[in-house]
């Protein structure tokens, strides 16, 4: 049953607009909607995610026949599922709830798999060119750097096809400089997988990390003053701030997330919704260590104010705001956001989160 465990998993972070359009989609597209209808009924209005209750209320009983019933009724909700996740107009409707960035890498790669189509439907190299070089553009401002490899290598033939030879040998040279800026984005994200999220709830008192820490930011400080990508500057600086926390220079710390805060809010290439709210709480947790409750307090509110569409993600920022009421003394605010947080269950809340937010609330 592990398309039904997929599809609960996807459920409680569905849009309002996606749901709509899944309901539609059962209603109108499937030969069999009565048995998907209900199945959509119980998994995303009634919000029920056990299999047991789930294949009784469809069939009445949970035998062999009903679960074979049940494996190929999943299977046809899962196609109905993934198709008003990938639909273009949900995801238009929705688009307030989008960074731009997300967005418009979206919207890049649907386009490349028409360039694709049509180079087969062998329309002219002039034709092609101007439908890639707008494209070829928004890559650019967004640093959508794979994307944009992608169309200069188009570019780079295309402009030999037309006969602008100094365009190509242009093209050529840019396509090089974008592959090895590619490649220090690359190193970056791995330097902040390795130590800031694989490691995130790592203590600090774990001080193995720090040597590895120094030379991620040495590094990762030569690519950034190699160009002017913002993406490896925010890596950059995610890299100083862990490093501040793990040698407990809270106070460096402070002014490295105030950085990141001014780049992320300047710089529509780095500027995700996930990021604004993770600056945020950054700086919140960093002035719980200085001491500076009602500024922790304060900032954690302000991540909660960033638009996310995942329960669990939301729970997981408005936790941030629970410590700083302890210390403030508002025991009883801390204690209600506790509540809060748990009624959720384990849609909003992790197995291993639901326990240790259940020990808090104790």
């Amino acid at each position: 049953m592990n398309n039904f465990k997929l599809i609960t998993s996807i459920i409680p972070a569905l849009t309002e607009t996606e749901k709509s359009i899944l309901s539609k989609s059962i209603r109108v597209q499937s030969k069999k909607a009565g048995i998907l209808d209900k199945l959509y009924q119980l998994l995303v209005d009634k919000g029920i995610d056990d299999l047991t209750v789930v294949k009784v209320k469809l069939y009445g009983k949970d035998d062999k026949f009903t679960s074979d019933s049940f494996r190929k009724a999943c299977d046809r909700f899962l196609v109905h599922l993934f198709n008003a996740i990938c639909n273009i107009d949900a995801f238009i409707q929705d688009r307030k709830m989008i960074s731009d960035a997300y967005f418009n890498r979206k919207l890049i790669r649907g386009k490349l798999d028409l360039i694709h189509s049509l180079k087969l439907k062998r329309i002219s190299s002039n034709d092609l060119l101007q439908l890639i070089l707008p494209l070829e553009k928004i890559c650019e401002e967004y640093e959508l750097l794979e994307e944009l490899i992608i169309l200069k290598k188009e570019i780079y033939v295309l402009y030999e096809l037309v006969g602008k030879k100094n365009d190509r040998k242009k093209s050529e040279l840019e396509l090089v400089q974008v592959s090895k800026f590619l490649s220090d984005q690359i190193i970056s994200d791995l330097y902040v997988n390795r130590l800031i999220t694989f490691v995130q709830h790592s203590s600090i008192d774990n001080k193995s990390l720090i040597v590895d820490l120094e030379n991620a930011v040495k590094k990762v400080g030569e690519m950034e003053s190699r160009g002017s990508l913002n993406t490896i500057e925010f890596n950059y600086l995610m890299l100083k701030l862990q490093y501040y926390h793990f040698i407990e220079n809270f106070q460096e710390a402070e002014y490295v997330v105030e950085d990141l805060i001014k780049l992320v809010n300047d710089n529509k290439s780095v500027r995700y919704f996930y990021r604004i709210t993770q600056n945020y709480m950054n700086l919140s947790y960093t002035q719980l260590f200085l001491g500076k409750y009602q500024d922790a307090y304060d900032n954690s509110m302000k991540a909660k104010t960033v638009v996310l569409n995942s329960v669990s993600t939301n729970n997981l920022y408005r936790e941030g705001a629970i410590f700083p009421l302890i210390y403030l003394n508002k025991l009883k605010e801390a204690d209600e956001l506790l509540e809060d947080i748990l009624s959720s269950g384990y849609i909003g809340n992790g197995v291993e989160e639901f326990s240790k937010r259940k020990l808090m609330h104790a």
